[in-house]
């Protein structure tokens, strides 16, 4: 999968659709789609590290984490910093939120293998980057 974003600031799949399917700068014919967005315009988005569910409901689904904020669900988010090569766990409003079995309550920097339990869901935590590994 590569994520793209397109000159409106959509993200979207461009080994999927040729062009973004949420503005269409582009004409359906036949079929075909015709882009008028430039591929020197995209932005690709490079995957930052992943959470996994190791237990709950989606056991062994996992979230892919990319720089920025990344929902997981309603009750937490994973920010990644690319300039300060750090993830945080940060709480949201609804389920008490553990970090490593401590009540999260404002943002915390997590690592790899940190768990983070969310009522039923436990997810453990994957970095890519991490150390002097990052995407220029």
């Amino acid at each position: 999968m590569a994520l793209v974003e397109c000159e409106k600031g959509h993200v979207y799949d461009d080994e999927k659709f040729p062009a973004c399917p949420y503005c269409m700068n582009s004409r359906k014919q036949k079929g075909i789609y015709i882009s008028v967005t430039k591929k020197k315009e995209r932005r690709r988005f490079y995957i930052a590290g992943w959470l996994v569910e190791t237990e709950g409901r989606e056991k062994g689904k996992d979230f892919q984490i990319y720089a920025g904020k990344n929902r997981i669900n309603q009750d937490v988010c994973i920010v990644y910093d690319p300039r300060g090569n750090q993830f945080y766990a940060v709480p949201e409003t609804g389920k008490t939120v553990y970090l490593n079995g401590e009540l999260l309550m404002k943002p915390a920097v997590i690592r790899t293998e940190d768990r983070i339990a969310c009522g039923e869901e436990i997810y453990e935590f994957v970095a890519f980057c991490r150390g002097k590994k990052r995407w220029k």
